[in-house]
């Protein structure tokens, strides 16, 4: 007996398997630019437990370069430049002057008539304690209109010093590890569950 076996019924078939790389690759960009979203949170919460500052300061300095069909990976990337400290809550400190009557304050600081600038307070580590600038002071600063912290540095109107503190990715630096191991199960996951919707639509 000889049985004949022939692929007639099998086009449907043939065209979903000749389709699966296409499949895949495009589960493969949809998961890590998933992933690379949830890695940027991830990343800021991280930031934002470890430091003192702002959860939009955090994000501004944290962007995500998205994967695409030809280039299969993201990046995410976060700021080199140290942060100015004033961002680190910074709050003025004020004694009386010795001639009220002459006294404008510092309204742009928030120090009012007759009170002068006694020092600077900061807090760097979003658990830590304050730290006190006695000669600190704040200023505008004239290339950005920013608030800066800074310290004299000797006399006259331009002897000073603005500080900064880590940036934000230094601060990610400090996490590097837990970063990447959330990353490589986040992406296992997702991709598993990305290619469950992929393979809904070929049932």
């Amino acid at each position: 007996m000889a049985i004949t076996l022939q692929g007639r019924g099998l086009g449907e078939t043939l065209q979903t398997v000749r389709q699966m790389p296409t499949r895949l690759a495009r589960t493969r960009t949809r998961a890590i630019n998933r992933t690379a979203r949830e890695g940027k949170k991830f990343t800021a919460q991280k930031v934002f437990e470890s430091v003192n500052l702002k959860k939009s300061d955090i994000n501004k300095r944290l962007k995500v370069e998205k994967a695409t069909r030809s280039r299969p990976e993201a990046k995410l990337t976060a700021g080199f430049r140290p942060r100015l400290l004033s961002r680190f809550g910074a709050r003025a400190r004020t004694q009386r002057v010795k001639h009220p009557e002459r006294s404008q304050g510092f309204p742009r600081f928030g120090i009012p008539p007759g009170r002068k600038f006694a020092g600077v307070s900061v807090k760097v580590k979003r658990g830590g304690s304050r730290a006190r600038l006695p000669g600190g002071f704040l200023l505008e600063l004239k290339t950005s209109g920013a608030v800066g912290l800074a310290v004299r540095t000797g006399r006259g109107p331009q002897a000073y010093k603005v500080l900064h503190g880590p940036s934000v990715h230094q601060v990610v630096g400090w996490h590097e590890e837990a970063i990447e191991a959330f990353i490589r199960e986040d992406l296992a996951r997702t991709f598993d569950e990305e290619w469950a919707k992929e393979l809904e639509q070929i049932r």
